[in-house]
């Protein structure tokens, strides 16, 4: 489809990605699976500065400059890819970022019925890209293709600026670019997962702790903490802090306490100070999470609503909710501008002025208070 991305942007919208995951020709009935589009971005030109074309052709963008009608893939953070379609004529760079849509024909490992697959990372995982579809001409016949829509869309089109953008300038930055279908509010087809269901299942989200908001992620999923580590772009040799409901969640983590040690956790968890408290944890299984230390902190938040979630979710690794070297975020707002669609969820709780917790050390027999 070589035409105005604009005009190929509003087409893609109620179009399908489909994914052929087995090919016929081992002997094997083909497995198809539908992306039905709801949200695309335009990168468009040589004078974009949101467009990695911007700076040229390189071994990485050239299928950017065309011809229109192939797929342009890209990895993110490590373990992300990013999938777009190339749009214009050969010599023209031109592309658009699926951000996400809706499952249509049911994917085997995601579960039944229809979902909502929100974020290109996400996007990408649910129809399982890798480097091999970069380049791959995006027909039937190919394992991974677009079946066009034929009948006009009945929902609105809305229109907004690019998200995660404000690299290229406040000029290129602020284009409304951004093309999504409206969502209509009487549709209960959907399924929400709730943040509980998203954490249990490796997801990742932030919300409002007992000191700041946090990014939190099951300290039980490798996969999840990962995740973390990328987002924030931050020392894999500092272990996290660990959100658990009651002391005997820390049986979980292999470590005894003393009855000394029981009777002051209880006093200090019970204080008005949010406390974090280091304890030895030497299971190597636990290696990813403690990074070599053989200790982790661990802290017993003063706080209803993050207690009933941790209840149902179990310990959550929990940093602040910014990239590293940027300030806390102060507001869910922040934390959007910080990390836009690389989050699974978001939970506002109003403006968090706090600070980070008192840091204790319980790893000799002397009470060691690291941070004030």
């Amino acid at each position: 489809m070589k035409k105005d991305s604009h005009n190929v942007a509003q087409k893609l919208l109620g179009s399908k990605i489909c994914r052929r995951t087995r090919s016929a020709s081992l002997g094997q009935a083909a497995e198809v699976f539908c992306l039905t589009i709801t949200e695309v971005e335009v990168y468009d030109g040589f004078d974009d500065k949101a467009s990695h074309a911007s700076r040229g052709m390189t071994d990485r963008t050239k299928v950017m400059f065309g011809p229109a009608g192939y797929w342009y893939v890209y990895l993110i953070y490590g373990m992300y890819y990013m999938l777009n379609y190339v749009t214009r004529e050969k010599g023209y760079p031109a592309a658009l970022l699926i951000r996400a849509g809706i499952t249509a024909d049911g994917n085997p490992s995601a579960g039944s019925g229809q979902r909502k697959i929100n974020g290109p990372g996400r996007a990408g995982t649910y129809l399982k890209i890798d480097k091999s579809f970069y380049g791959m001409k995006a027909v039937k016949g190919n394992d991974l293709y677009i079946e066009w829509r034929k009948k006009p869309l009945t929902e609105k089109i809305e229109r907004s600026h690019r998200i995660g953008v404000d690299y290229a300038g406040p000029i290129w930055s602020k284009k409304q670019w951004n093309y999504k279908i409206m969502e209509q509010k009487n549709n209960k087809t959907i399924k929400q997962n709730s943040p509980q269901e998203i954490l249990k299942a490796g997801g990742i989200g932030i919300l409002p702790t007992d000191t700041l908001y946090g990014i939190v992620g099951s300290a039980f999923s490798k996969k999840a903490v990962k995740r973390i580590y990328a987002v924030k772009g931050r020392d894999e040799n500092k272990p996290f802090i660990i959100l658990i409901s009651s002391q005997s969640d820390l049986k979980k983590f292999g470590v005894e306490l003393t009855k000394e040690q029981r009777t002051f956790l209880s006093a200090a968890w019970k204080g008005r100070r949010a406390t974090s408290v280091i304890l030895p944890v030497p299971l190597k299984k636990f290696e990813y999470l403690h990074r070599g230390t053989q200790s982790l902190a661990f802290r017993l938040p003063n706080n209803k609503e993050l207690l009933l979630l941790l209840k149902k979710t179990g310990p959550l690794v929990a940093p602040s909710a910014n990239p590293h070297g940027k300030e806390p975020a102060h507001t869910i707002a922040d934390a959007k501008e910080y990390f836009g669609d690389n989050i699974d969820f978001y939970i506002a709780g109003g403006r968090k002025e706090g600070k980070p917790s008192r840091l204790i050390s319980l790893m000799s027999e002397r009470l060691e208070v690291l941070r004030e």
